[in-house]
């Protein structure tokens, strides 16, 4: 069986849509996979696993007969959905009827009767109108609206209903609701009742938003003051109804935003017991000494990053492809350099850092299209094949020196677990890693003290010197170094900036800073030539404060 994700999860989507009779647009929404996951897969994606011998001839046949009885189930669908349209078509007189019910339009009613009445019924008070004539006074409106081969429709509208009806349905200053929004404030009544109701009364969208009786009982200047004042209203329910759903969506945020950490930290709980079920944690001596104060030449800093376990290529520009072996290999390199460093210079005390990258990819699809076709290790397994190698590195440099270390683990772009690229700014997965070697080396020493900066970027300050670095993808990378100077620097210090995500090479001095890119533990490959314009060998980098003056020495170091 392919442990490749991509085929794995095919596969699933696969079993499931034919157990449980699915199309395949329904399979992909259950699984909540893209609109074309299955096409691109089965149609594209197979093959090229198959030409590179990533799968077996007998599972390639198995998910094309898969995909092609999923794909027949779904032209029956299609069949069957085009048979009911038409039998809908040749429905009876019920169904038209609920159609219109959706659709009316009382202008285009055939059996509406034009005979129908809207009428404004009056009392025996009187008033005098806006022309000076004495006129009885509207008590309310009655309506009879005759319908062909139905019964009559009747009933009465209050002064205030028939101002409401006026108000909230006018587009002239007024509410320019839909007869369907109007009809809620009249339970009793349906959407084609009020349509045909106001069809009675030639109330229309061009009307002005005030009921006849106020027309009559008051003056120009009074009518003005009440379309403004209805004007008002509707603002402030506008308002108050925005408010709401401003509220409720806010509500609806943090509550996924709650549901994302605990489904997180469910993750990491399975991930921590996972790892630990199979694992012996030895415990080394204990230094005699803790929190030593270290001459700044009895330091040593080690720089490395962009290790990307489990990444894999063969076609490399320079020097050897690259796999986890590879990946491993380099970095007990760096750990063997690093003892050697330690007894040809005598240091106390060495500084690790890491400066991100440490995986290709956890996200379950990859970083872009066929990413996952480019790797040996997958998900997880990326997670705790770098811990396990890191840890090993480690351990070598603690069990062959009596080195003091501060580690420090900063995140990069592929150190993100999400399901789109921008869904992880915190590097989660490079956190999860560090936690885990947090937890085992300072458990097996005192000697050891790791590091994890919350906001992917670390500062070092020896003697006059203050020591920035950071992954090199952040809005950090846009600065130039004066600026990063003043942000993070110190008076009357040098200020070295180091920086990963380029993978080569990259030296240049400036005005009281040295600006440096560290190369990568993984070989170049067309990607970072074609896109990043790299094709510096591998390595890592180690250096040290001068003992005189102040500024930064260090060599690159080339991996194998």
């Amino acid at each position: 069986m392919s442990v490749n994700p991509r085929v794995i999860k095919t596969i699933e989507l696969l079993d499931d849509a034919i157990t449980n009779k699915l199309t395949i647009s329904a399979v992909q929404r259950k699984f909540s996979v893209g609109n074309t996951y299955l096409r691109d897969a089965c149609d594209r994606d197979i093959h090229k696993l198959l030409r590179s011998n990533q799968i077996t001839k007998e599972e390639y046949d198995d998910i094309i007969d898969k995909y092609s009885n999923v794909k027949k189930y779904y032209k029956e669908v299609c069949q069957f959905v085009k048979k009911e349209e038409v039998n809908i078509k040749k429905s009876n007189d019920v169904v038209k009827d609920n159609i219109q019910d959706v659709k009316y339009d009382a202008t285009l009613d055939d059996k509406y009767d034009s005979r129908s009445v809207g009428e404004a019924v009056r009392g025996e008070e009187e008033i005098v109108d806006n022309n000076g004539v004495k006129i009885k006074k509207i008590s309310y409106y009655k309506y009879k609206i005759l319908i062909r081969d139905s019964n009559p429709l009747e009933g009465t509208l209050t002064r205030d209903e028939m101002d409401m009806i006026c108000r909230q349905y006018s587009n002239l200053d007024g509410g320019n609701l839909t007869m369907k929004n109007v009809s809620r404030s009249f339970q009793h009544l349906t959407n084609r009742d009020l349509q045909r109701i106001l069809r009675a009364f030639n109330i229309t969208k061009n009307s002005v938003p005030v009921a006849p009786h106020i027309l009559e009982e008051k003056s120009v200047e009074d009518i003005s003051q009440c379309i403004l004042k209805n004007k008002e209203d509707l603002v402030l329910k506008k308002v108050q109804q925005d408010r709401g759903q401003y509220s409720e969506k806010r509500y609806n945020d943090i509550l996924l935003e709650l549901n994302q950490k605990n489904n997180t930290l469910k993750y990491f709980e399975k991930l921590i017991d996972k790892y630990f079920k199979n694992t012996n944690i030895t415990t080394l001596p204990n230094s005699i000494n803790t929190n030593k104060d270290f001459k700044h030449n009895e330091i040593g800093y080690v720089f490395f990053g962009d290790n990307h376990y489990g990444k894999k290529y063969d076609d490399t520009i320079l020097g050897r492809g690259y796999n986890k072996e590879i990946a491993h290999e380099r970095m007990m390199q760096i750990s063997n350099d690093t003892i050697k460093y330690i007894k040809d210079t005598n240091k106390k005390k060495i500084v690790l850092c890491c400066l991100g990258d440490i995986l290709e990819c956890v996200m379950e699809d990859g970083m872009h299209a066929g990413h996952t076709y480019e790797m040996d290790l997958f998900k997880e397994n990326q997670i705790f094949y770098a811990i396990d190698s890191m840890k090993t590195a480690v351990l070598n440099i603690l069990e062959k020196t009596d080195v003091d270390i501060d580690f420090y683990i900063i995140g990069g772009n592929h150190d993100r677990i999400g399901i789109k690229r921008d869904d992880d700014k915190g590097r989660t997965a490079s956190k999860i890693v560090s936690g885990f070697l947090k937890r085992i080396l300072e458990a097996t020493t005192n000697r050891i003290d790791v590091n994890i900066p919350e906001q992917n970027i670390t500062k070092i300050s020896e003697k006059n010197v203050v020591l920035l670095f950071h992954h090199g993808d952040s809005k950090l990378a846009g600065k130039n170094p004066s600026e990063l100077v003043s942000l993070y620097g110190e008076p009357r210090c040098y200020t070295v900036i180091l920086q990963g995500h380029w993978h080569n090479v990259n030296v240049s001095e400036h005005n009281n800073c040295l600006s440096i890119k560290v190369p990568s533990v993984a070989s170049s490959d067309n990607f970072t030539l074609g896109e990043l314009g790299c094709n510096s060998l591998a390595g890592y980098l180690i250096g040290e404060v001068p003992t005189y003056g102040y500024g930064f020495n260090f060599n690159k170091i080339t991996l194998y």
